[in-house]
């Protein structure tokens, strides 16, 4: 097999982990939103994070969360917003892409834990806070390349200070686009969710400055 033949197979595995991750997250989003289309709330509520049922044992609902929406304009919003940003973050490889996921998850989760009385009370669902910190992920690739490190600045200072004011005033920034239509937006895990992914990308950018020391 000549070099050209094996880069071409790398490419078609690598573009068939891309479609797999993809698929079983949209899988996910139609398995926790099965009450949006008439069939009923039983799976999408032993989805939802609510902190008694988890210290009761149903730990799986730490990770479930942000695939469960109100409605189908709470979907909309957060879904595409989550799919556009998790297609075009640089780094393509799946691992990478879903540790980016999960971190940006769990300290969403954790900011509104610690700033919101409410996630107790109500319980936590959708996918802004990820959203947030694949954007933040998003934008400090884009710093790095000479060509968009300005677009890529303007970014990352827009939604850290978007989300820095939404979790000290507990204000949603553009809320009347939600039109009542997403329940009771908590603010703090949009914070959460940025530093998760801040967190989580200066993780993957020393190790990979190891890895080339390693191999130099």
């Amino acid at each position: 097999m000549t070099a050209k033949q094996n880069i071409n197979a790398g490419s078609m595995t690598h573009g068939q982990w891309a479609t797999a991750d993809m698929l079983i997250i949209l899988g996910m989003i139609a398995l926790a939103n099965t009450h949006l289309i008439g069939m009923g709330g039983a799976i999408s509520r032993s989805l939802v994070f609510y902190p008694y049922e988890v210290l009761s044992g149903q730990w799986w609902r730490v990770l479930t969360y942000p695939f469960v929406h109100l409605s189908w304009y709470h979907l909309a919003l957060d879904a595409g917003a989550f799919i556009l940003l998790y297609r075009e973050l640089e780094d393509r490889r799946t691992w990478v892409k879903l540790f980016y996921v999960l971190c940006c998850g769990l300290a969403s989760l954790g900011v509104a834990l610690f700033f919101s009385q409410s996630t107790i009370s109500s319980g936590l669902t959708g996918l802004s806070g990820i959203a947030h910190g694949l954007m933040a992920v998003t934008a400090l690739e884009m710093v790095r390349k000479e060509e968009h490190s300005r677009m890529g600045l303007v970014m990352f200072g827009t939604v850290v200070l978007k989300s820095i004011y939404e979790a000290f005033t507990g204000e949603v920034v553009f809320e009347f686009m939600y039109m009542g239509l997403c329940g009771t937006p908590l603010a703090a895990c949009h914070a959460g969710g940025v530093l998760g992914g801040v967190l989580a990308f200066a993780f993957m950018n020393r190790h990979m400055k190891k890895g080339v020391t390693h191999l130099a």
